[in-house]
């Protein structure tokens, strides 16, 4: 009985959290105007527009559940995002409906349709990933001529298929369109072949850079460097903000009836409900709610110090009171009792019930909220907060999407501070413990750092530098020993060591290096048995000579021209459409109402 009103109560209490989302939305469309001055006053069903064309809600809550069912299936149903999870994926479905804004209407400006014609064959060539999985036999092969058949059936109905099809044929034709502009080269195609097959044998000395960690710099020298490089330290730009904070928090309230609903849990149990099993049915710790509120064999030490106090006094089969931690309400049996080590161990069951806040709570926070915004509206940051019997707290200048001085990451704010002009007030944001209001009190624009504040950092790069010229002079002298004698004589003269690689592709790079590194690029690209200039990693001056080099197979080439074709082909494409999407997207007219201004 208890475990079926506690599940009502829970559906009630969505239900008052969904108002509460609802009211707050509500409230935000009555006359707001948004960060854009020349931009209408909008609805709430509203939430940016792209290029002038409204985006509705609608769109993006559907790419934000997408997103979230995705999420459930690779984490589990259970799963609850962390704070910048959710900021990470609500920020991924504004872009993707951003993009689906842009790609439709570069649709329209490329006058892009599709044809009956196009559409069946479009549909023949590429199976709906679902229809794949229908069409697969037992062996994982997909039966296109069965898919065919299908598709040409008369009596079934493939409407939703069509639809389907007409809404990514244009997209499809747009990214042809525009990957059309991608060719590849016989050169390239060669190119990339030796880059997967040619493989060079090398020998080499490294002449690290002299540790300068003795060296101090003077006055003058620092003074000089700061005038050269100064443009390159700057401090970041930076925002100051007055918030109201309503925490999201349950009441005594809800304590006292979190324990009561215990308290009738015990009831129960006392009258032959099995523990294990109100474990399963009632408990909100997740992780051991499955196995019957199992918490094993535990010694003093591991549980808080409330939870350990009330079980380490029980007997044997004994059940707690509630009792109350930081956690919520747990009810302790104790299955058995142990000595290990002379010290005593307990085998521990527990029922956790969370405290949040209950219908009346949620709703007298409603009502807060609701009035606080129309407060505001009308009335001055500091002046509305105190007339609604609330504080407002200063907050120490942070960076874009920096921690916040005594509130944490809360990048939302964060966002809105940083996208509005000094005095705009934001309507509520809501994070999981609290909702804000927030004022911008200063914009600190970014600012050249000052001779003091990067003196240290001065002075590492004049050592660096000086340690490099070195460097680089004493292996100029080395080369020139080199050839005039050798690159071995030269090595035991200095008391250097050489170095030799087994043969290696650029793909695999010897240890040490990786394929992206001057010195296996330069390994490719020397002449055979020749000295190479002084080549710069990050912290050594290589002097190398390839002792042996492969020559491209051509008849193996011949073979696998075309894979590579197809592959540079597709890479390519890839690379066009990104480069015209990131343009399209930089000059786009983009307005975010997703979090709106109260005046």
């Amino acid at each position: 009985m208890l475990k079926i009103l506690r599940e009502k109560t829970k559906n009630i209490l969505w239900i008052v959290i969904v108002a509460f989302i609802v009211t707050i939305f509500a409230a935000w469309g009555m006359n707001m105007k948004t960060g854009d001055s020349n931009h209408p006053d909008v609805e709430s069903n509203i939430v940016g527009t792209v290029n002038g064309v409204d985006i509705d809600r609608i769109i993006y809550s559907r790419n934000l559940s997408q997103l979230y069912d995705q999420l459930e299936k690779q984490r589990g149903k259970d799963y609850n995002p962390s704070a910048p999870e959710k900021y990470m994926l609500n920020n991924q479905a504004w872009e993707m409906t951003i993009q689906s804004f842009l790609f439709q209407q570069g649709i329209e400006e490329l006058d892009i349709t599709v044809t009956d014609k196009e559409l069946v064959s479009f549909l023949r060539n590429n199976p709906h990933p679902s229809l794949q999985e229908i069409f697969t036999d037992e062996e994982g092969n997909f039966n296109y001529q069965e898919y065919l058949k299908a598709l040409s059936d008369p009596s079934r109905d493939w409407t939703d298929l069509e639809m389907w099809g007409r809404a990514t044929l244009p997209r499809f034709k747009l990214e042809s369109l525009i990957s059309a502009k991608a060719s590849v080269s016989e050169r390239e195609i060669l190119e990339q072949y030796k880059k997967e097959t040619v493989e060079v044998k090398a020998k080499y000395i490294s002449i690290p850079f002299e540790e300068m960690s003795s060296y101090e710099p003077t006055e003058n020298e620092l003074e000089e460097k700061y005038k050269d490089i100064s443009e390159d330290f700057f401090e970041t730009e930076k925002r100051k903000i007055s918030v109201i904070e309503i925490k999201w928090e349950p009441t005594d309230r809800d304590f006292k009836e979190v324990r009561k609903s215990m308290a009738e849990i015990k009831s129960e149990i006392l009258e032959g409900a099995d523990f294990a099993e109100s474990a399963r049915n009632y408990s909100e710790d997740k992780t051991t709610a499955i196995n019957g509120g199992d918490l094993g064999f535990i010694s003093k030490g591991q549980k808080s110090p409330e939870f350990e106090k009330a079980a380490f006094l029980l007997k044997q089969g004994e059940i707690s009171d509630p009792i109350r931690t930081e956690s919520g309400y747990h009810l302790i049996k104790i299955e058995e009792k142990k000595i290990v080590n002379g010290e005593e161990n307990i085998h521990v069951r527990d029922i956790l019930m969370e405290v949040t806040p209950g219908y009346e709570t949620q709703d007298s926070l409603s009502t807060l909220i609701k009035n606080v915004i129309e407060k505001l509206k009308s009335t001055d940051f500091q002046a509305g907060a105190e007339a609604m019997g609330l504080s407002t707290k200063e907050i120490p200048p942070f960076t874009k999407n920096g921690f916040i001085e005594g509130m944490g990451y809360l990048p939302n704010l964060s966002d809105f501070a940083f996208n509005h002009n000094v005095g705009t007030v934001s309507s509520a944001i809501q994070s999981e413990t609290s909702v804000y209001f927030l004022k911008i009190v200063d914009i600190i624009p970014e600012k050249k750092k000052s001779f003091e504040q990067i003196k240290d950092q001065l002075a590492k790069r004049i050592k660096e530098e000086i340690s490099e010229k070195n460097g680089f002079e004493k292996v100029l002298k080395l080369r020139k020993n080199a050839l005039e004698n050798s690159l071995e004589s030269t090595a035991e003269k200095n008391n250097l060591e050489i170095t030799e690689t087994a043969l290696f592709k650029l793909s695999n790079p010897p240890a040490g290096f990786t394929s992206n590194s001057i010195f296996t690029k330069a390994c490719h690209l020397l002449p055979l048995n020749t000295l190479s200039k002084p080549v710069k990693g990050n912290s050594a001056f290589y002097l190398i000579i390839v002792t042996q080099k492969t020559q491209p197979d051509m008849s193996d080439f011949s073979e696998n021209r075309e894979r590579i074709t197809n592959e540079l082909h597709i890479r390519k494409s890839r690379q066009a459409f990104s480069e015209w999407y990131s343009e399209t997207r930089k000059n786009a007219r983009i307005v975010d109402l997703r979090t709106r201004i109260l005046n």
